[in-house]
């Protein structure tokens, strides 16, 4: 069995339930759920081609079509690794459509505007290129400067493809850092020689990294990839000769997790919250028993630092971003204690977004983690060492994932960052204070339980919004928001970072950014709208997105960026607003918002459910009075 995933379950009977699914008469969509329940565990590259083959004949017939276009664009074979990009992307509930440019012409299909990439209308577009394409040869007695100048020029002919790639279509762009291959010239010699073949690579991958910051790329680190299992496995001579293949078939499933990964990221699949357990998860022992003196936590014996090694891990999770809970089987005093007096804990209370100890099962106790930080389940991840809560949660919370902890706690942290689950594609501001800002929200939630009226709560919050147009520094986090957001997102149309810097620089079009706040803290940016003149009535605005994190709801916020919206409009000379209702999986909460925001269904769309259209006259127009100070 491969131990490439180690930190999905192994499958009792992986033949059985292939042919279960295969002979299954049930629908085309509840087949393709088995075939991702069943890629969701620990396979080797054989497997993995056998589900996407029947993965294939599902799809066709299935109503959940591919919600992703990739292209793949590259310097060497990679058709075998398709199967492990879409089988990976499936497990993390994204569907690919991929086009592969022919071997080796990655120049001329990206140079020619009317090329069958540009056709296929690509979502991201994958800069395969391997060490073969870096076309650098210098003699080994040139200096570093000669090499940096040599360099340069070669990354710029790559960065000059971004720019066509951008200015032809709207993809997100990934590119490939180069694989450093295991054979020197010099043996140790060669790290200090700066025109060896190891050097060049790495100078090329070091500017790479400069200009993909500078253009907005995204990279793939395959040379990271092809460290974890070694480069004499990864760089297969033989394999390369034969075939121009530069990652084996039998490492694929690592690229295809990798490339998922980036993938869920762009569509706001990544997850957003860590579920803990405490006893031998945070801690060694058992706290209730062992007492705070008892546990192992700490400097001094190889089990306590394995778990501040982890502790540190996880405090380093939550100030990326990430959410922490707790949910552990412990009285809550007792679960509480070495947060409170432990000195060697990392982890402190404060750290805990929705803290949950008790004696219920961890399935139910995980509902109400959800419902407290009101994201879906689909948003968590559990971290648990004991193997029945583990199979329990499976069982039971299915849409949440569960890492298969391993048995040695100094692999805890290698086990966590390997499942890839918290990939992202930006890091702004706002994810650094998201702890502090769900921690303001349970505040927020108390003063609403003990206030008397819901005027009274709304006014003693004393909020504070600011609305503005899009602002350069905050355009990763619209993007963000716009790629994550689901249950409040009117239409959920998904748009790449180049496309929402376009959008910004566009002046028919109406862009708002809104930010709130109140006396417990900053929420942070929290709402987006994208406003364009309709096609056929230039007076009229249409509002192409609307979305707003679920974390404000009930605060009149709807209402007062509808106020600011007509305000807006008004004054660009729009005298009708015309908002869109495009109904999903997830965002049947807002299916009446226009309704009762006072905007008229308009008929022609009346027969409809999925999808409907609203008209306000701006002329009519009352402004709704909130609780919210505008600035």
């Amino acid at each position: 069995m491969s131990n490439l995933f180690h930190w999905l379950p192994e499958h009792p009977d992986f033949r059985s339930e292939l042919a279960k699914i295969k002979q299954s008469i049930s629908s085309a969509d509840h087949q393709l759920q088995q075939i991702r329940n069943l890629a969701n565990h620990n396979l080797d590259f054989r497997q993995i081609n056998r589900i996407d083959n029947l993965m294939g004949k599902v799809a066709a017939e299935a109503t959940s079509q591919a919600n992703l276009r990739l292209a793949i664009v590259g310097s060497s074979t990679v058709e075998h690794l398709l199967p492990s990009i879409r089988v990976a992307a499936l497990r993390r509930k994204v569907m690919v459509d991929v086009y592969i440019a022919p071997y080796g012409l990655y120049r001329q299909e990206i140079l020619n505007p009317s090329s069958d990439l540009y056709q296929f209308v690509p979502d991201v577009v994958l800069m395969a290129l391997g060490a073969d394409a870096l076309s650098v040869q210098l003699p080994l007695h040139s200096p570093m400067s000669v090499v940096q100048d040599s360099v340069q020029q070669q990354v710029e002919e790559w960065e000059h493809l971004w720019i066509v790639l951008s200015e032809q279509c709207s993809a997100t762009i990934i590119q490939h850092l180069l694989v450093l291959p295991p054979e020197t010239l010099f043996g140790q010699y060669d790290a200090l020689l700066p025109a060896s073949r190891n050097n060049i690579l790495s100078e090329a991958n070091s500017v790479l990294r400069k200009k993909a910051r500078q253009r907005n790329v995204l990279l793939l680190d395959v040379d990271a990839l092809a460290s974890t299992i070694g480069k004499n496995n990864w760089c297969d001579p033989s394999l390369w000769h034969h075939a121009k293949q530069e990652i084996s078939p039998a490492f694929a499933p690592l690229y295809g997790d990798a490339v998922s990964g980036l993938l869920a990221a762009l569509r706001g699949l990544s997850y957003k919250c860590l579920v803990l357990d405490l006893d031998n998860t945070l801690w060694g022992g058992v706290i209730g028993d062992d007492g705070l003196e008892g546990i192992e936590i700490g400097q001094g014996n190889a089990t306590g630092e394995a778990f501040l090694a982890f502790q540190n891990y996880v405090k380093s999770l939550k100030e990326r971003g990430i959410i922490l809970a707790v949910c552990s089987k412990n009285n809550e005093d007792n679960a509480l204690e070495p947060f409170k007096l432990h000195p060697e804990m990392v982890l402190k209370q404060d750290d805990i977004s929705c803290f949950v100890a008790n004696w219920d099962d961890k399935a139910t106790n995980i509902r109400q983690i959800a419902s407290q930080l009101n994201i879906g389940l689909d948003s968590l991840v559990f971290f648990d060492d004991n193997p029945v809560e583990r199979g329990i949660v499976r069982q039971y919370v299915p849409e949440i994932a569960v890492v298969e902890v391993p048995e040695d706690p100094a692999n805890y942290v290698r086990c966590l960052a390997s499942t890839g689950y918290f990939d992202a594609v930006s890091f702004s501001a706002d994810d650094q204070v998201r702890t502090e800002q769900y921690i303001a929200n349970r505040q927020r939630q108390t003063l609403k339980d003990t206030a008397h009226t819901i005027d009274s709560f709304l006014e003693t919050l004393k909020m504070e919004m600011i609305v503005s147009p899009f602002e350069k520094l905050s355009i990763p986090r619209i993007t963000q928001l716009i790629n994550k957001s689901n249950q409040f997102n009117l239409t959920t149309r998904r748009y790449t970072q180049v496309q929402v810097e376009e959008m910004a620089s566009d002046p028919t079009i109406l862009d708002f950014q809104i930010r709130l706040s109140d006396k417990f803290g900053d929420n942070g940016l929290i709402s987006v709208v994208i406003g364009k003149p309709s096609p056929d009535d230039p007076q009229s605005l249409h509002l192409d997105t609307w979305l707003m994190s679920c974390r404000v709801l009930g605060r009149q916020v709807e209402h007062e960026v509808l106020n600011s919206i007509a305000e807006r409009a008004q004054k660009c000379g729009f005298n009708v607003l015309v908002g869109e209702y495009i109904k999903t999986a997830k965002n049947d909460m807002v299916k009446d918002l226009y309704e009762r925001l006072g905007f008229t269904r308009i008929h022609e769309d009346s027969g409809n459910a999925d999808h409907s259209l609203w008209y306000l006259a701006l002329a009519e127009f009352v402004k709704t009075p909130t609780f919210i100070n505008v600035k």
